[in-house]
């Protein structure tokens, strides 16, 4: 859930995605965010471990990385991790759960600053859906360009539908209620990147087949494997 957005794009609802701000929006959330979001994501984590697993001396990257919780377990394993978010204040929970031999940098997922086919895991969690559409394609475009050609993309993001009786319902309303809360220019971002298709859609766009996709939350949440 880390604003990846780079320089001055027009949003979903024709506006400016990010008109100029400076301070670190996430760095108040930063000291709280495990505690509160970190339960609600955690089963999705687990189903990103099972579809990758991790081994030891493989190179993985997260983009977006917030506190770095996706890293923790390829970290354990014995893994090569790198990661690359816009927040300092969430880097700063990062550095302090990864240590010293995790390569944390401040950066922007439109241009990801590690070179080409340097990682056979990539991961992006709840990201793609709230940023605009440039935005969108280019994070996607450079992850391609930096995951090896036989490498793993991993995105944890929500699916438009279709959603699967009560639960689903009432797991969208509980998510639309938090987009919503976000602000006008994250909710219609979210909204965009559902009426677009979402993760399929990008991969189809950027040539990446889907190698497997979990639904979670009644049909609401996908944990989906993408590949060359």
């Amino acid at each position: 859930m880390v604003d990846l957005n780079s320089a001055a794009p027009t949003g979903a609802c024709g506006f400016d995605s990010h008109p100029g701000h400076v301070a670190d929006k996430y760095e108040r959330a930063a000291r709280r965010y495990d505690r509160f979001i970190g339960p609600l994501v955690a089963g999705a984590h687990e189903t990103a471990l099972e579809m990758f697993p991790p081994e030891g001396g493989m190179r993985v990257l997260d983009v977006g990385c917030g506190t770095g919780v996706q890293l923790r377990a390829y970290r354990d394993a014995g893994c090569e991790v790198s990661c690359v978010d816009l927040s300092p204040g969430m880097l700063d929970v990062a550095r302090r759960r990864l240590g010293p031999e995790a390569d944390v940098r401040e950066g922007s997922g439109t241009d990801i600053p590690f070179p080409t086919d340097a990682f056979d895991l990539v991961t992006i969690s709840f990201v793609l859906h709230e940023v605009a559409s440039d935005d969108r394609e280019s994070i996607v475009g450079e992850v391609k360009r930096v995951m090896k050609p036989d490498g793993g993309l991993v995105v944890i993001d929500f699916l438009p539908g279709p959603y699967a009786g009560p639960r689903g319902f009432l797991e969208r309303a509980l998510i639309v209620g938090i987009e919503v809360a976000a602000g006008r220019s994250h909710w219609c971002n979210h909204r965009d990147f559902l009426r677009r298709g979402g993760v399929r859609a990008l991969a189809g766009r950027h040539s990446l087949r889907i190698r497997g996709e979990t639904r979670r939350g009644g049909g609401t949440l996908g944990v989906t494997l993408l590949g060359v």
